[in-house]
């Protein structure tokens, strides 16, 4: 599939976009800012599906009623290595930032510690919390779980969430990172290429009989996405069930509501996120000499034919990332055209 690209937006016009669209419909500022960094941000790593073109989803949740305009998470109980939120269905953003500043304080003190909660709505790439932890000299964990959207094998229809899972690393320059949704390809990518009128690639995909397909346009009403790696993708979004919703205290799947439609059903989704400290091992202060030798090992590896560099995981968005710092973000054109609506709609000018 080909990206077509839209005039380049500043980040400081595009995230001036943003705060202006959320000041309008009634969005606490600090909210406003935390969710406005995690969407630029994720625009900038070139991370389209998971960026900006989300705001405006996420706005019609509060029309909805799906989330609470003037709600506040609070933490209904913590130990030293641990922390459980009540999200209160309030914008997901603010409450996951927190969230993993409670992990790296707390592992500060303790080494390992695991934050949970519950009543959360849709809070982007799970990626820029990881990075989080990594810029704060922590290993990073980050997942949580959403409504059934992969078949599992054996079935023919959504069982399990595609349930994404992020790393973030600290290296002596920036954070190693990954972050992946346990299906074959997030939903978003499929939506997008049916909004586009695409075909999708081999294995994405199930139809209404469980049979695999190339064809978006009935999805999600019919059919349902295939997990990565068969069984292997299965069991880790199975896991991440266990993790996100079993420990937080939210509900299985067939109970988890999806933020995408526009009905009122309230947001209900977990996360749970980690932070470990590195200095409290056996490594200890040594732990970047290890991550650097182990960066140049993998870079430094024979190249396969036709190869020219050997990449890290995140490191193709980070090069991204200093571009859109450089020379601005290259909005494809149905992202320009889904913020340009939604401009419209609350009477801002569009930056391009």
């Amino acid at each position: 599939m080909t990206t077509q690209y839209e005039t380049l937006v500043s980040e400081t016009d595009l995230r001036a976009l943003c705060l202006k669209m959320m000041e309008l419909a009634k969005l606490d500022s600090k909210g406003a800012r935390a969710t406005a960094d995690v969407l630029v941000t994720t625009d900038m790593w070139g991370v389209h599906t998971h960026g900006t073109r989300q705001l405006p989803k996420l706005l019609e949740n509060f029309e909805t009623g799906k989330m609470d305009l003037n709600a506040t998470a609070s933490v209904i109980d913590e130990g030293p290595t641990w922390a459980s939120i009540d999200g209160k269905r309030a914008m997901a953003f603010q409450t996951a930032i927190d969230g993993m500043e409670m992990a790296i304080n707390k592992a500060r003190d303790a080494g390992t510690a695991t934050v949970t909660a519950r009543n959360i709505g849709h809070f982007g790439a799970a990626g820029y919390f990881a990075v989080m932890a990594a810029e704060a000299g922590m290993i990073g964990i980050a997942m949580c779980n959403v409504d059934p959207c992969i078949a599992v094998p054996g079935t023919k229809g959504p069982v399990l969430g595609t349930n994404p899972f992020a790393y973030g690393i600290p290296t002596s320059g920036r954070p190693v990172f990954f972050d992946i949704a346990t299906s074959a390809v997030a939903a978003t990518k499929v939506f997008r290429a049916k909004a586009r009128g695409e075909t999708i690639p081999d294995g994405w995909l199930v139809d209404k009989d469980g049979v695999p397909t190339n064809d978006p346009s009935h999805y999600p009403e019919e059919g349902a996405l295939l997990p990565f790696a068969a069984h292997k993708g299965y069991g880790f979004a199975f896991l991440i069930e266990a993790l996100c919703a079993g420990l937080s205290g939210g509900p299985t799947p067939d109970k988890v509501n999806c933020w995408v439609s526009s009905t009122p059903e309230p947001v209900n989704q977990s996360f749970t996120f980690i932070a470990i400290n590195p200095d409290t091992f056996a490594a200890g202060r040594n732990f970047l000499n290890y991550m650097d030798g182990l960066t140049a090992h993998v870079q430094s590896a024979d190249k396969a034919v036709n190869a020219d560099h050997i990449y890290l995981p995140g490191e193709i968005e980070w090069r991204k990332y200093q571009i859109a710092q450089q020379q601005g973000i290259a909005l494809p054109a149905d992202v320009a055209d889904v913020l340009r609506s939604a401009a419209a709609k609350y009477g801002v000018d569009f930056p391009v």
